[in-house]
């Protein structure tokens, strides 16, 4: 009984071993062919054309499109080549203050021109508190020229505040020039294609296509030049104040003590120009209010009086006996 037991044991083994050594040979199989394997699709577009024209409208839809959209991604998790440079975005945003405002905009103009930039916004405008005006410039200066800029920018007046962003598109850069030069190969070859073509359908979709890589390639050709645009030439925002007194800077207590103190001088006395501006300013409309004030003011005294001339009169009275 032992021994038969044993033996289907042994048997129930071997059939296991059997079993799984056949299902791990398929998968093998089965795993080489996915991996390996791409049935090639050929698709005409019409009966007796010539074999070129039959391997299109494949080529169009794979081959064409897939370097189109496929080599930009893979540039993009790759390092760009050692010739090509880091591509860096730089912007600056200043506040300035400036007693010489008429003469420290004409300089800014002029460093803007002789730095070889040029004028993105300029605006003026005259501040609601008090008498003194206020500018809003935007400059694009070229990108080697930015420093030397911005030293001259503090000369005629002074630099309250400044920050300044650096930002890396290397990586968006080596991704258009990919996908521009992709559209590139792809739009010669369909005008090789075009130049074969011997049926009107062929020529059609060949149109159809090359239309669309014209479409792509204009389009990314745009943002390339945007972006070298902000590469090349720094931007620069600057707001202007004009002030009855540039404060120096503050690197010590004294110096912080005596700008403090200037400030509130100067504020209170702005405060009581602004006060005398207003009431001198609002004399049409005071003075017709004064006066009507006035007015009723002496209609209600002389009201009042009378009141109280009747109340004497019946208090000194004598009290009436004739009952």
């Amino acid at each position: 009984m032992k021994r038969k037991s044993r033996i289907l044991i042994a048997a129930f083994c071997a059939a296991a071993l059997l079993l799984s050594a056949l299902l791990g040979f398929a998968g093998c199989g089965t795993a080489e062919k996915s991996a390996d394997y791409i049935e090639p699709v050929t698709r005409s577009y019409g009966a007796g054309d010539a074999a070129a024209e039959v391997v299109q409208d494949d080529f169009m839809e794979n081959n064409s499109y897939a370097k189109s959209e496929s080599a930009p991604q893979a540039a993009e998790g790759t390092d760009a080549s050692p010739q090509a440079q880091e591509k860096i975005v730089r912007t600056f945003e200043l506040t300035v203050r400036t007693e010489s405002f008429d003469a420290y905009l004409a300089a800014l103009k002029k460093a803007v021109a002789s730095n070889g930039g040029y004028m993105e916004e300029f605006s003026v405008w005259d501040s609601s508190y008090g008498n003194y005006r206020s500018a809003s410039v935007t400059a694009r200066i070229p990108a080697d020229k930015a420093d030397a800029f911005l030293a001259s920018a503090g000369e005629k007046g002074v630099i309250t505040s400044s920050t300044e962003n650096a930002t890396n598109v290397t990586l968006q850069y080596v991704d258009l020039e990919s996908r521009i030069s992709a559209y590139k190969t792809e739009q010669a070859t369909l005008m090789e294609l075009l130049k074969k073509a011997e049926s009107l359908e062929d020529t059609l979709k060949i149109h159809e296509r090359l239309n669309e890589v014209n479409y792509q390639l204009e389009n990314y050709t745009a943002q390339l030049r945007v972006l070298e645009n902000r590469v090349s030439y720094s931007t620069v925002t600057m707001e202007i104040s004009e002030v009855s007194r540039a404060l120096i800077e503050e690197d010590g207590l004294g110096t912080r003590i005596k700008n403090r103190f200037l400030e509130n001088w100067d504020a209170l006395v702005e405060g009581l120009k602004n006060f005398a501006v207003g009431l001198i300013g609002g004399l049409p409309i005071l003075l017709p209010l004064a006066a009507v004030i006035a007015a009723v003011i002496v209609v209600l005294v002389k009201v009042r009086k009378k009141r109280k001339a009747k109340k004497a009169a019946k208090k000194a009275a004598p009290p009436d006996t004739t009952e």
